[in-house]
């Protein structure tokens, strides 16, 4: 059985790939979104899958915390077409598409043993939230902020 570390690995390659050749890139457009439902939904996948309402607040205060360290300042030529809130937006319409499969494997996936955003209690869960939030975040940045 694959480890929660290598499923986050090849889901990151695949977002990666995806941001690299997906609509947005070639005509330079973005997805309507909103934020709040985004938000809405992540929530709801948490408490589907049994995620703790403490780790639930954890984990996405933590994703909202690093979505704001996405500047405006730092945005290339499309970036700006869409605007900041529409790439923060992207971000958790990306979690929302593949964070599912990861919850449903984290129940096969022993818990890890790491500090991750500085708390050492996570559940596998948790710990593959966070790996989905950086592949997804990190897409958004090689294709909307990266010149």
């Amino acid at each position: 059985m694959p480890s929660l570390f290598q499923i986050i690995l090849a889901l990151g390659l695949v977002l990666f790939v995806l941001a690299s050749s997906g609509p947005s890139n070639a005509a330079g457009t973005c997805r309507a979104l909103s934020q709040a439902t985004e938000r809405s939904k992540l929530q709801q996948l948490l408490s589907q899958n049994l995620v703790p309402d403490s780790e639930q607040a954890f984990l996405l205060a933590g994703a909202e915390q690093r979505l704001k360290e996405l500047q405006p300042r730092s945005l290339n030529a499309r970036g700006i077409q869409c605007g900041i809130d529409a790439i923060r937006t992207q971000v958790l319409g990306c979690m929302n598409s593949v964070l599912p499969s990861v919850l449903q494997a984290g129940q096969r996936v022993r818990k890890p043993s790491k500090v991750l955003w500085g708390r050492s209690d996570l559940s596998a869960r948790g710990a593959g939230f966070i790996g989905i939030f950086h592949a997804c975040r990190g897409a958004a940045m090689e294709t909307f902020m990266f010149n």
